[in-house]
């Protein structure tokens, strides 16, 4: 085993960029030089000339490689505009994938969604939603931001439908285009595809571009730039072309060395073997002529005769392949097999392999392993440079030492130490987990580094599930008058000192209250205290800053908090909850992932009468309706008024969205305000009540008996069809409603 550089270090470890060296301690601190780790793919522009708006300000245009899309507003400019978000209907099918409730979104049921430089897959259920890669992103003027990726990135049909939005400073949209439809995929007579391709031989490197530009004579230039040492960090770099270093360029049949600094300083080589037949280029280098490493990277373009590119084709990598020890190939002549990370989680324990079949040969100096522990690419370690790619490392394992990341740069804090075990092809380390904080899901990428500190086939990032971590879960349920939520861990004895945060999304929505593991809570349940999310982004307490108490247990295995229906008057029929567990000094052990939850109800029931042949009458039934508190001796404990929201066409996209049901009428139903209203729409409303007209002669009264309340709605102040649906509030004494009853659906008679 080798022996750890890193065994004086007792405080801090500090990275330097300084280039390559060797590693030295003084004073407690070290140099250790950063890896250098290969970019992830990064995408090219699209052209926009020519590309006229789908929507005012709302662009999106395609080639055979990339789909992008550009929105246009004066809150881009003005900084207003935090994020830009794409929902992408790749099926141009409304009832299937992310239906949203209201506004241009029930236009469309979104199976991607793109927002900032990061693309989701849809996974059904609620606000569900998978990690794909990134995609490019900037502002391309001062009103103006686009976003791209790689077509193929996702799977369409030849038409999409999208939506494009930019959302404010607290993620809430401040500009939603309209809902459009775009066509990816015309017919085209015997289409060229384009396409970038690397290969090898024994004795050449052979490039190939195919273009319709090149049969249209569109073509001055072709150009390739060749990153031989498979770093960004030398040779010659232009964000246009992609984050590679490149030492060679191969201009039409002219090949170049960079020489000096990152400028634009080239010495000619040679002229190399070129070919143009059709709609393809073809170039052939004598691999002799450069100095190569086992993986290369290559970007490619093709020039018109004012030196413009009008295409470029994606970063490439390429290993090299194996011809045998008189062949190309790099060091050693032999192609690198590629490293994989295996990792097992034993509950109390996670086990981590990196495995490489030429372990004990390899020119390698250490082993680096990153751990983005909250599945989070916006905190950690990061950099454009690796391919951390889409992941921002909490934790850094390398020799026999674990170091959390400080924030910022390259810094971390000894935490800890391993005692890793190796084979003839396997480094394995054995970590326990509350040495580092994870959450249910991390991010894990390992590599070997050579003598130069730079990587030696990395492995692939990949998403680890842990055993939601130590075997624990979360439960929800509820009753008329409360809810439970329960943490239960078979492998963890837990005890007075135990902490646990509970955090409440009433909505059911990531894009409102505070972000917390994938959900936007409005509420938060710490050890036995409630607290509501104020207008403030504080937390206050729910009771008008009274302090509310709540129920709380502690098991051996398990802690359950038991708030009241009433502290969380707001919730929706549909709310997620997550929660972690602290020790005694408060830090996270674990968090466990979103429980999207149904709050149903068993003993409640909404049925309707004809007996008076002037009005519906809609009976709600549920024991919590006490005449002797309805409307008159306000207790926060008891059913005080209620509302009923009818869907007068049964289509839950159209009207007002409440529980389900997209409501064309509702009811005031408290005792002194007996009126039904009107869905006017969302235009120009400023806040709720604007959405709705008063039914003129469409006052409502009230009967109210133990467990039943009945409402009746004169006739003509509705416009039923013959399928319709209500669902019905109940509101506490301050007029808040804190249950939905069920929906149900009747047939007019």
């Amino acid at each position: 085993m080798k022996k750890s550089l890193y065994a004086l270090i007792s405080i801090s470890l500090i990275g330097m960029m300084s280039g390559c060296g060797s590693s030295s301690v003084s004073q407690g601190r070290s140099n250790l030089q950063e890896p250098i780790i290969p970019t992830a793919q990064k995408m090219t522009r699209a052209n926009w000339t020519g590309v006229a708006p789908v929507s005012e300000g709302f662009f999106i245009t395609n080639d055979d490689n990339l789909l992008s899309f550009k929105l246009q507003d004066a809150s881009i400019a003005s900084h207003d505009a935090r994020a830009m978000t794409v929902l992408i209907d790749a099926d141009n099918n409304p009832n299937t994938g992310y239906i949203h409730g209201h506004g241009a979104f029930h236009h469309i049921g979104a199976e991607y969604m793109v927002q900032n430089n990061q693309l989701y897959r849809y996974e059904g259920n609620g606000w569900h939603w998978t990690f794909i890669g990134e995609v490019s992103q900037r502002d391309t003027a001062d009103d103006e931001r686009e976003l791209e990726f790689a077509q193929n990135m996702i799977h369409t049909g030849d038409t999409i439908r999208a939506v494009g939005i930019l959302n404010g400073q607290n993620w809430d949209p401040i500009r939603v285009t309209d809902a459009v439809s775009y066509r990816l995929r015309e017919e085209v007579a015997n289409p060229t595809p384009n396409g970038y391709s690397v290969s090898d031989d024994a004795t050449q490197l052979i490039f190939q571009i195919q273009s319709s530009s090149i049969a249209q004579g569109l073509m001055h230039t072709n150009s390739i730039f060749i990153d031989s040492d498979n770093s960004a960090q030398t040779g010659y770099h232009d964000p246009n072309w992609g984050n590679i270093g490149a030492e060679y360029l191969i201009e039409d049949d002219r090949l170049y060395e960079h020489i000096g600094d990152a400028g634009w300083h080239w010495r000619f080589l040679a002229q190399v073997e070129r070919r143009v037949e059709g709609d393809s280029v073809q170039v052939r280098v004598n691999q002799d002529l450069l100095h190569l490493a086992n993986r290369i990277q290559t970007v490619a373009g093709i020039l018109n005769n004012d030196w413009q590119v009008i295409e470029r084709y994606d970063v490439a990598p390429y290993t090299l392949e194996d011809h045998g020890e008189d062949g190309a190939g790099g060091e050693g002549g032999g192609q690198t097999p590629d490293s994989r990370l295996n990792v097992t989680d034993h509950g109390d324990t996670l086990t981590l392999t990196l495995h490489n079949d030429q372990l004990h040969t390899a020119p390698y100096r250490t082993d680096a392993i990153f751990i983005d522990a909250d599945h989070n690419p916006q905190s950690g370690y990061t950099n454009p440079d690796y391919s951390l790619g889409t992941m921002g490392a909490e934790y850094l394992i390398t020799e026999h030492d674990v170091y959390e990341h400080n924030g910022g740069g390259w810094s971390w804090t000894l935490v800890g130490h391993v005692d890793p075990q190796e084979s003839d092809s396997d480094i394995t380390i054995t970590i326990p987990k509350d040495m580092l904080h994870l959450s249910a899901t991390i991010r894990v990428m390992g590599s070997l580094i050579n003598q130069e500190w730079h990587p030696y086939a990395p492995a692939q990032v990949q998403d680890i599930t842990l055993v939601t971590p130590d075997n624990a879960h979360l439960t929800v349920s509820h009753d008329l008058a409360f809810f439970w939520f329960t943490i239960a861990d078979q492998n963890r004895q837990f005890n007075a000192n135990t902490h646990t945060e509970f955090y409440i999304d009433e909505d059911d929505n990531p894009n409102t209250g505070v972000p917390f593991n994938g959900i936007g809570a409005e509420y938060r349940i710490v050890d036995n205290q409630a607290f509501a999310l104020r207008g403030d982004g504080e937390w206050g307490e729910p009771f008008n800053d009274q302090p509310s108490q709540l129920v709380r247990t502690v098991q051996d295995h398990q802690i359950t908090v038991r708030p009241t229906r009433a502290q969380m008057s707001y919730t929706h029929r549909h709310i997620a909850v997550s929660a972690r567990v602290l020790d005694a000094n408060n830090e996270e052990i674990f968090r466990v992932d979103p429980v999207h939850y149904e709050v149903r109800a068993d003993n409640d029931e909404i049925t309707l009468s004809y007996r008076d042949p002037a009005f519906y009458i809609v009976q709600i039934h549920n024991p919590m309706i006490d005449p002797a508190h309805f409307g008159q001796d306000p207790q926060d404990g008891n059913v005080w008024s209620l509302h009923v929201a009818i869907d007068a066409d049964n289509n839950h996209f159209t009207g007002n969205q409440m529980n389900a049901v997209g409501a064309d009428y509702f009811t005031h139903s408290l005792p002194t305000l007996q009126h039904t209203y009107h869905f006017r729409g969302l235009e120009g409303a400023d806040s709720w009540i604007d959405r709705w007209d008063v039914v003129e002669g469409g006052d409502t009264h009230l009967e109210v008996q133990n467990g039943l309340v009945e409402v009746f709605i004169p006739r003509a102040a509705m416009q039923l069809g013959d399928h319709f649906t209500i669902a019905s509030t109940l509101n506490n004494s301050e007029g808040r409603h804190f249950y939905w009853t069920n929906r149900y659906e009747f047939t007019l008679q």
